[in-house]
């Protein structure tokens, strides 16, 4: 289960990544090679097309996992807020690959997280 994991190595793992107001962090169809947890200011996600913001992050939130897990490519494009700077804590790939996606693959909650219903919940909880 999740709780085995050690939390130490996960931290370890992490690379601190800021960015000015507006600064890209990854394009809307590039590849998934790493996921982020918002350490200060706030990240929006956003369609290129439309420049509509679909989601905002704020400190704590996690987002990109779903390209990386999936292998597919980014669905939106991320950039730190207008409003300020702000930290990204990034977990890459091959850790992610290494240590996370293995235990997913073999964890139920792969299953209940990509069903329609969970991930519709997953999505907007």
């Amino acid at each position: 289960n999740w709780e085995d994991l050690n939390l130490d190595i996960v931290v370890g793992a992490m690379k601190e990544r800021s960015f000015v107001p507006g600064e890209l962090v990854f394009s809307q169809g590039s590849d998934g090679t790493s996921i982020f947890i918002v350490a200060s200011g706030a990240f929006e996600c956003y369609d290129e097309g439309t420049q509509e913001i679909v989601r905002r992050h704020q400190v704590g939130d996690l987002f990109g996992e779903l390209a990386v897990i999936l292998g597919e490519p980014r669905a939106l494009s991320a950039r730190s807020s207008f409003e300020g700077q702000g930290t990204l804590w990034e977990l890459d790939e091959q850790f992610i690959d290494k240590f996370l996606v293995e235990k997913l693959r073999t964890d139920d909650t792969k299953t209940a997280v990509l069903s329609d219903e969970g991930y519709a919940a997953y999505v907007d909880g």
